[in-house]
């Protein structure tokens, strides 16, 4: 198996994808980690890893350009990018750079491994893996235009209509290869798009329930319940005041 480096400024991230990885039955000869660009940088130079998995914002060097001085110095790295909902914008630079994919934070065991098993095995050439890598295809084409709208009244015929398939269709695939219905996962990047605002900034919860899609700022709070175990305001305090 080829080497890999995760880069990422945040520790417990990089421990959490070796720990999907061994989950996953994905096995490398030598996984290096990174801290910031600069140490990537390092680390490609010295080891020439064959994969990367590098965060787009990172100090010192960001993920885009550690890809831009790859490909200059022509190594040859096969990049796929960690995204915060934040940064999206940015993956379709990553991606013209070269990037084989990119993963959504928060991280999850099925994005992260089969990402990662396109690229170290390429597209099968059989009949029932043609099938396979169609509906790895559909899903995260479902995906990426999730991450594109979730701040929109999206409906699941929206999502099977950008993909080119029937609702239930759809809605039956993507439970069966995720664990989670379509709606599930579209509350989930609402509401961790939603953390990420009431940690980072001080905007009124009315104005962060209406930025991650949700109209009815009382219906934002019992879902942000539900799903948090606490309300916003709650989630808010603990974060500032821990």
């Amino acid at each position: 198996m080829p080497d890999l480096l995760i880069a990422d400024d945040e520790k417990w991230i990089r421990k959490g994808i070796i720990a999907k990885l061994k989950k996953g039955g994905l096995s490398f000869d030598n996984i290096y980690e990174a801290g910031d660009g600069l140490e990537a940088k390092k680390l490609i130079e010295e080891k020439r890893p064959r994969i990367a998995i590098t965060d787009i914002i990172m100090p010192r060097l960001s993920g885009l350009e550690l890809m831009e001085w790859d490909n200059r110095n022509q190594f040859g790295t096969r990049f796929v990018i960690i995204s915060g909902y934040s940064e999206f914008r940015y993956a379709q630079k990553a991606i013209n750079l070269g990037a084989e994919g990119y993963i959504l934070k928060p991280i999850t065991d099925y994005d992260l491994v089969s990402i990662l098993q396109k690229v170290l095995q390429g597209d099968p050439s059989s009949e029932a893996g043609q099938q396979q890598i169609s509906g790895r295809d559909i899903i995260s084409r479902a995906r990426e235009y999730i991450t594109a709208n979730y701040d929109r009244d999206i409906t699941v015929k929206d999502i099977a209509a950008h993909v080119s398939v029937h609702p239930n269709y759809l809605s039956g695939l993507f439970r069966k290869e995720t664990g989670e219905t379509l709606t599930q996962y579209l509350t989930g990047v609402r509401i961790e798009a939603a953390c990420y605002l009431l940690r980072k900034s001080d905007e009124p919860i009315g104005n962060i329930s209406s930025r991650v899609g949700y109209q009815d700022n009382q219906y934002f709070h019992r879902v942000f319940k539900k799903v948090k175990g606490q309300t916003p305001t709650d989630f808010r305090n603990q974060y500032r005041n821990g």
